[in-house]
């Protein structure tokens, strides 16, 4: 007979918790390198890593997975270097208008694969360079 351990689930919490925080610090840190030119400020890894875990537990409230912080940003951001929030505000809307509007969807869904191909490398490769141009700062011994 199987039985709930709750060692097994608070193990699980704790590494996937460490997870999502060391994956949000690097998108900070990524986001402020690449959209500003600068380091990350530790008011700024702390909020991120705050909001993250509110964003999970209200997900948790309402039944839905915890969220994941998406790196795709990251690359916008370093590509565009367009960091206004009333850009992410229209964009937010356009983006649950076509939630709720079918016909804007459809509209949405007639990009051709080959512009969303380019697009994802291109986003990809902003997110790998960035990366990359965070590592090869630290000294390396």
């Amino acid at each position: 007979m199987r039985s709930f351990l709750p060692s097994v689930f608070l193990s699980t919490t704790r590494r996937s918790t460490t997870s999502v925080a060391v994956q949000t610090i690097g998108d900070v840190s990524s986001t402020t390198m690449g959209g500003f030119g600068r380091d990350a400020k530790d008011t700024e890894l702390g909020g991120a890593i705050k909001g993250q875990g509110i964003c999970g537990m209200i997900g948790a409230l309402i039944g839905g997975l915890p969220a994941d912080p998406f790196s795709q940003n990251v690359g916008l951001i370093c590509t565009t270097k367009v960091v206004a929030k009333r850009v992410f505000v229209i964009v937010s809307a356009i983006m649950l208008l076509a939630g709720f509007c079918p016909k804007l969807m459809s509209l949405i869904a007639t990009v051709p694969q080959p512009v969303l191909g380019g697009a994802i490398i291109t986003v990809f490769a902003a997110i790998t360079l960035s990366g990359i141009q965070l590592i090869s700062e630290q000294p390396l011994n």
